[in-house]
Parts: structure tokens; sequence; C-alpha cells
């Protein structure tokens, strides 16, 4: 969030009061949104809850606040995403053997090698894996990266420039 934007919420926040900070609290916490349910957590009055609910300070510190918890979770959502792609284009096959190079049960298999298996069927000599395909992994990362690596929070241009170089078994900060 920009200076402005930060200083505007700042001044906005200062002019509400302890008690309808403490309503707008407990609304965006609830999750059934329902001023009773405010008023029974807050000992209140269900009628003095939905007063302080119609004012037009506090709507829009509730909009502010439920904007908020979406822009974090969208962003919790998107990195979750990110991390587990990453984890899926760094497999290394070599985890799934042991000393003597004989396949591990999948049960013992790392997380990321268990997540890398797009399905199995019985062969002759065993399960057979099919694994996800990683050329496709890594061209979406790159194509991620590639929108969104110079961009800040806000989705301005960010002033330093990361290029993320990726290739099939490495990948540098240039």
């Amino acid at each position: 969030m920009t200076e402005d934007k930060l200083a505007t919420q700042a001044a906005f926040e200062s002019k509400l009061s302890a008690q309808e900070k403490q309503i707008i609290e407990a609304w965006l916490a609830c999750g059934d949104m329902s001023p009773a349910t405010v008023a029974q957590q807050l000992g209140m009055a269900p009628a003095a809850v939905l007063d302080v609910l119609k004012r037009a300070e506090v709507r829009r510190a509730i909009g502010f606040g439920m904007l908020t918890e979406t822009k974090d979770q969208h962003k919790a959502a998107k990195n979750h995403v990110l991390m587990a792609l990453l984890q899926l284009a760094h497999w290394d096959i070599k985890d799934i053997f042991d000393a003597e190079g004989k396949a591990l049960p999948i049960q013992q298999w790392p997380a990321s090698m268990r997540a890398a298996v797009k399905g199995w069927k019985q062969g002759k000599y065993g399960p057979e894996y099919t694994f996800v395909d990683r050329a496709q992994i890594f061209q979406t990362l790159l194509q991620y990266f590639t929108k969104y690596a110079n961009k800040n929070e806000d989705g301005a241009e960010a002033d330093d420039r990361t290029v993320l170089v990726v290739h099939a078994d490495e990948e540098e900060e240039v």
C-alpha cells in the first residue's frame, strides 16, 4: 500500500470511536456477519450494534477491512501456488530410490515427489508412475516471473529490477 493510502486510512481510522473500532473488528472477525452475533460477543444490545453499523464511516471502514482481508487472502493463496509450483519444478528422481537402487514405497517418498505423481497403474513388474510435465511447470513459472517480477505489491513498476532466469536444472539471479 502506498504512503498516501496509509496516511488517508490512518486519518480516517483516527475519527472512529473506540466502540466503533471494537464493533468493526468483531464484525470482520464474525463469520456469519450478524449484528446479533457481534452484539453477543461484545455484550451489547443488538440495536446498539445495528445503530453503529448504519453509520457511513463505519460501513466504509468495514468495506476497507474486507478489501484488505481479501487482498491478503489472495496474496497468501498466490504465494502458496507459487511455492507448490517451485517444489514440483525441483523434485529429483533419485529421491525415490534407496542406496541399492531399488524403488522405495511411495509412502517413503519426499512430499515433493509424491506431489509430482500425475497417475499410476499396476505394471508387469510393480506400480508404474506418471509424473507431471516439468517443462510445463517451468514455462508457467517463467511466464509468471516475467510478468510480475518487476512489480511491487500495488502493481506499479518496482525500482530494482530482478530477472529470474530459469533453466531445466538450475536457476540464478541476474
